[in-house]
């Protein structure tokens, strides 16, 4: 019979409820059997059994708000196909005319955007004179393992943003 369903049964309202009556069973059977060791032991061994019954089965109860983890099923496979961030650093980023109009600096994720930005270094020479912007990464279009395709887009309109600087 299940556990909650025996409670019913028996009368018995809360799980606090039932613990008191069990240590007031516990507490009259060591006084009537105060002398002798084993009707002690049956005594607490009945109580121990009887809490057992009483208490949900399966269930912890844990201190603070109850915790939870977003987890969600991922096919490890279909993630190996894409690339990783450490080799999308430093690609070529290219117009639709195949020119090249920057650079991918860095990738960042916030707390708040569910897709990450790329971090583009454009104009300069040799590292003198580059400018830092900002798009989202879902912008650009992966064409192979060195270059990345941003549709519409120039030296001069990628220029044209605001800069980017990092937080210290």
């Amino acid at each position: 019979m299940h556990i909650i369903a025996m409670r019913q049964k028996m009368g018995l309202g809360t799980i606090s409820e039932s613990a008191r009556l069990v240590c007031a069973g516990v507490t009259l059977g060591l006084h009537a059997t105060r002398g002798t060791t084993m009707k002690y032991s049956l005594a607490v061994l009945s109580g121990a059994v009887v809490m057992a019954m009483i208490l949900p089965a399966g269930q912890a109860f844990a201190q603070g708000a109850p915790q939870t983890a977003g987890i969600v099923r991922v096919d490890p496979q279909t993630v190996a196909t894409g690339f990783r961030a450490s080799k999308l650093i430093g690609s070529t980023v290219v117009n639709d005319a195949n020119e090249t109009v920057g650079t991918v600096d860095d990738l960042i994720v916030t707390p708040n955007a569910a897709a990450p930005f790329a971090v583009l270094s454009v104009g300069g020479f040799l590292g003198l004179g580059t400018k830092y912007v900002v798009v989202p990464f879902t912008s650009l279009q992966v064409k192979d393992k060195t270059h990345m395709l941003l549709a519409g887009a120039s030296k001069d309109s990628l220029k044209a943003l605001p800069e980017f600087k990092y937080a210290s």
